[in-house]
């Protein structure tokens, strides 16, 4: 009797880990179809209008050796870049005057470094065996991560910056808190050689990683499972990386391919672009509609996402091309880097062409007269004397005075995460009341108040009217409690996962679509007054627990809930009785 009962308590379990996982998979999949459709759409008029050409703009020197990797800070401003001479150096993207800054710290060459999503953190990953998390403002050094037992490839940031991904010659992936003593919370072994490059879905549900052993693995990041193993690559896979809403991963191969995969399901290629030398590095464009590579021709090259065609070949290099990124708010800037010692610095124009008048030639540009070592004013060196002040943050009394503005998608982000890190010395916020605030611009609200535990923003009045995505708005938090329930959602497309593992909700969300109230789905205490008869029983105890699947630790397990009214219901259990229900009927079935 007791073991049956132990059967029928896992299988329940399973059941209900599975359905949350189906359930959050499904709605992923349908809003991104639906998405899918519009952007190709809006894709198909403007290439028949309009044609993006880059062209060389200007190369920064400084480095002593082979630049190996760069990585745009979120607003696009700066870009870090990482070397073989063991530095780090911070760069105005929008001047290109001078090297801001150079951080030093590695003992060994840096193969990796990346901003954290809201540009305060930068990480580095070296052959040293170590990952470094440092100030992206100061250059301070915040921790050092020890654990790899070989040198580290790649570095990832997840949608919060205390989480970090990291790949390595050791054939291994490990998933890291930097918040929690700085100890690996997770290592991942199903790789079988190094593992060379790993990057974060938008959403933070999905890692990929590549492999010298010519896969790309697919992971959930709820329990570290591998979701797919994608296997067409004869070569090994030296980069990957997602497009703007998760739905494609690209990947650039030595076996001199660039392959493009649905990142959900199916293990064949979707697109499979082949040029004459290994690719080192690849990345999608903000639109998701082209993908740029570098590789050991020289050359970067641009590609049409969606049919595969050879967009533009660029020449400024003299040696590897090392890494590639596009600038991140309208990608009219690509930086590239090299193992000559140098990055370059491409712009885009813009050529208007009728629908009868597309290119079908390459269009091939590189420097033109004098070439890049023949123009001192345009190269740009960066070296420790030659460094400005360092940078201060501006006290309080130096902020200016609060003016009305329209914010958009990365600007309030930015303005949400200095409220909500800060909110007793910036309560008015730069630009006014924070209840005041423009945000009728803003099309996106994706993480915006995500695992910010004490942040209690009164935003009852903001116009999210032109808003098409809440997905892990509240993921996480903790505290707050203001009404929103008369947020005009009628734009919004999305809502996976906006309130998992969030604590102390009490809205009525009765008038939102079903989508949104079964956001609740992986452990939210979102609650919904109803007079329907509850499917929750009524002695709830004052404390319910976080979501025990959350990626991030609960930062308040002791929260009280004694306000909850005496009917309500969620989503999720409705979902799980039925399956908890069948699961029981199975076992009662089959028991002897």
């Amino acid at each position: 009797m007791v073991s049956t009962s132990l059967l029928t308590i896992a299988i329940s379990l399973l059941c209900t880990a599975r359905a949350q996982r189906i359930l959050h998979e499904v709605a992923h999949k349908a809003s991104h179809a639906a998405n899918h459709d519009i952007s190709n759409e809006r894709y198909s008029a403007t290439r028949r209008t309009e044609i993006s050409q880059f062209n060389w703009s200007h190369t920064l020197t400084g480095n002593t050796g082979a630049v190996n990797s760069i990585a745009y800070s979120p607003d696009g401003r700066e870009f870090a870049s990482a070397s073989d001479d063991e530095t780090i150096k911070l760069w105005n993207a929008e001047n290109g005057e001078r090297a801001i800054r150079t951080i030093t710290g590695h003992t060994d060459s840096i193969n990796s470094v990346a901003y954290s999503r809201d540009g305060s953190r930068i990480a580095s990953g070296s052959d040293d065996k170590t990952i470094k998390v440092w100030d992206a403002i100061t250059g301070a050094l915040l921790r050092t991560l020890e654990g790899h037992s070989d040198a580290v490839n790649s570095v990832a940031f997840g949608p919060y910056r205390s989480r970090i991904v990291s790949a390595s010659n050791d054939g291994t992936v490990k998933v890291w808190n930097t918040e929690n003593g700085g100890d690996a919370i997770q290592t991942l072994r199903e790789h079988t050689s190094p593992v060379r490059s790993v990057a974060f879905s938008s959403d933070g549900l999905r890692i990929a990683t590549g492999s010298n052993d010519r896969t790309i693995k697919v992971w959930d990041t709820n329990d570290w499972a591998v979701l797919q193993t994608l296997t067409e690559h004869s070569g090994s896979v030296n980069s990957v990386a997602y497009n703007h809403d998760g739905t494609r991963i690209v990947s650039g191969s030595a076996d001199n391919t660039i392959k493009v995969w649905d990142s959900f399901v199916g293990s064949d290629a979707l697109q499979s672009l082949r040029q004459n030398s290994s690719v080192y590095s690849v990345a999608f464009s903000p639109d998701g509609l082209r993908i740029v590579s570098g590789s050991s021709d020289t050359t970067i090259k641009l590609w049409d996402a969606e049919n595969g065609e050879l967009l533009q070949s660029l020449t400024a290099h003299t040696e590897t091309v090392k890494s590639v990124a596009y600038s991140p708010k309208d990608g009219s800037w690509i930086a590239s880097a090299s193992d000559d010692d140098t990055i370059n610095m491409w712009e885009s124009t813009t050529i208007t062409a009728s629908p009868t008048s597309q290119p079908t030639a390459v269009i091939s540009a590189s420097p033109t007269t004098p070439p890049p070592t023949a123009q001192p004013t345009a190269v740009i060196s960066a070296s420790p004397t030659a460094q400005p002040a360092a940078m201060t943050t501006p006290s309080p009394t130096a902020q200016p005075t609060p003016t009305s503005k329209e914010f958009n998608n990365e600007e309030l982000k930015k303005e949400v995460s200095k409220y909500c890190n800060d909110v007793d010395s910036i309560d008015v916020g730069t630009y006014g009341l924070i209840n005041e605030w423009d945000v009728s611009q803003v099309t996106s609200m994706e993480g915006m108040f995500q695992l910010h535990e004490s942040c209690n923003p009164p935003i009852q009045n903001w116009d999210v009217s032109n808003v098409q995505n809440f997905d892990a708005m509240f993921k996480g938090a903790t505290s707050f409690d203001q009404d929103i329930s008369e947020w005009n959602v009628s734009s919004v497309a999305t809502f996976m996962g906006m309130f998992d593992g969030a604590v102390s909700f009490n809205q009525d969300l009765s008038q939102w679509p079903q989508a949104a109230i079964e956001s609740c789905v992986n452990g939210a205490i979102c609650i919904t007054p109803s007079n329907e008869p509850s499917n929750v029983p009524s002695n709830v105890p004052s404390n319910v627990p976080s979501n025990a699947q959350s990626n991030e630790p609960s930062k308040n397990p002791n929260h009280q809930h004694s306000n909850l009214p005496s009917e309500w219901k969620c989503s999720a259990s409705s979902v799980n009785t039925v399956f908890v229900g069948a699961t029981l009927a199975m076992v009662l079935f089959l028991a002897p």
